[in-house]
């Protein structure tokens, strides 16, 4: 078990599982607040990582943008007050601004982590795949995958992007 907002315990974790040890893939569904800056900064300092998917979840809390912080991922930055937004389920209840405000929220951070993907040394690809569709707007997957790529998975996706 590896907090992945602890930075010591990051660097111990990358150490043992991605440091001559590749190839990696690297799946990481239904992370929420900032834990999907963190899988974007594991993909992007472990060239072993050879297959990236990412599934984020909740948008990070107000206490960032309050703080004025600047997230940064590779070579993109974006300030925190373009995707925090306050709310949280309880016992299945959705308690803050209505759906249709955080679902904007949540595109432009699912744009925002997509643009932090290295894409120096690989193909990238956001994906709509209707996972959440009764009132859920969580449905944004980015995958990418660092050269050579396996042209089978990439040719199934950009034609099922293409079909819709």
């Amino acid at each position: 078990k590896v907090n992945l907002k602890n930075s010591k315990e990051v660097t111990n974790m990358e150490q043992r599982l991605f440091q001559n040890k590749g190839p990696i893939v690297l799946v990481a569904v239904h992370l929420c607040g900032t834990l999907s800056l963190r899988a974007v900064e594991l993909f992007n300092r472990n060239p072993e990582t050879k297959f990236f998917c990412l599934k984020p979840c909740c948008l990070p809390t107000m206490v960032h943008a309050k703080r004025d912080e600047i997230f940064k991922l590779g070579e993109h930055s974006f300030p925190a007050k373009e995707v925090c937004m306050s709310g949280k389920w309880k016992k299945g209840e959705w308690h803050g601004p209505p759906r249709t405000t955080t679902k904007k929220y949540f595109e432009r951070w699912a744009d925002h982590l997509y643009l932090g993907i290295d894409d120096k040394d690989a193909t990238k690809i956001k994906k709509t795949i209707m996972v959440q569709r009764f009132g859920g707007y969580q449905n944004e997957f980015l995958l990418a995958e660092r050269l050579p790529e396996t042209n089978p998975v990439w040719d199934v996706l950009q034609r099922q992007v293409e079909g819709e």
